[in-house]
């Protein structure tokens, strides 16, 4: 079953926590919303198709979009952010707003922290394994993954105006980005590190990379599990 991004979009976009809940005795279906995309609706997750694009390496993402930032990310997604962004809607989660940062008069770090519904997310190899992401990710440098020092929120992105001219159309800021999951703070994040971090090293150093010895070989398939934490909640 598909369903249309227009009509996600038009009916759920900022209101799906008053989605109900099926009734408990309704087994879950798994519902095709996007290309490589697929949404709970009794487990509030979200289920996309990706692959492996970087073994080894510094971090600045977990995933981001095909054609777009390989080089610095675990996994690369086919799906477009924003068919993401509807699917999680449908799961049930709550948008925020992304990070940012600033520099102050002392040239330190000033955070503003992004916001929105905590995902849990997870990786399923070729394999069977199944992996929290944050074991997937290791401090730059050393063998400590980052199990318990990094959670993730549904930001939501952003809309902005193509050459920032007021009656040009707006467009989803993440789909021309790539940004899906984020480990650094770009401020156009559709899921974000909950802490903040600057893109800049003149600034802040990196911090992560990959954890070599547990990510699948380049070019491997990979399913990727969002899950929206609380939902259950919001959704009596």
């Amino acid at each position: 079953m598909r369903m249309p991004l227009g009509l996600i979009a038009a009916l759920l976009w900022g209101c799906a926590a008053e989605l109900p809940a099926p009734p408990p005795h309704i087994a879950p279906q798994w519902l095709n919303t996007a290309p490589d995309v697929q949404v709970c609706l009794a487990t509030h997750e979200v289920r996309v198709q990706a692959r492996v694009c970087l073994g080894e390496g510094p971090l600045e993402q977990v995933v981001c979009a095909a054609g777009t930032r390989e080089h610095e990310a675990i996994f690369a997604v086919a799906a477009r952010p924003s068919d993401i962004h509807a699917a999680l809607l449908l799961a049930g989660g709550v948008p925020g707003r992304p990070g940012s940062w600033s520099v102050n008069s002392s040239n330190a770090l000033v955070a503003h922290f992004p916001e929105g519904t905590s995902v849990e997310v997870l990786a399923t190899g070729p394999d069977k394994r199944l992996e929290p992401v944050q074991r997937l990710v290791r401090a730059l440098g050393a063998q400590r993954d980052a199990t318990g020092e990094l959670r993730f929120v549904f930001a939501g992105s952003l809309l902005i105006r193509l050459n920032r001219q007021p009656d040009s159309p707006e467009v989803y800021a993440a789909d021309l980005s790539g940004s899906v999951v984020g480990l650094v703070t770009f401020g156009d994040e559709l899921i974000a590190c909950a802490s903040v971090m600057s893109d800049s090293a003149d600034v802040q150093d990196p911090a992560w990379e990959v954890f070599t010895e547990r990510v699948w070989p380049e070019g491997s398939a990979v399913t990727l599990t969002l899950r929206a934490i609380g939902a259950a909640d919001a959704n009596p």
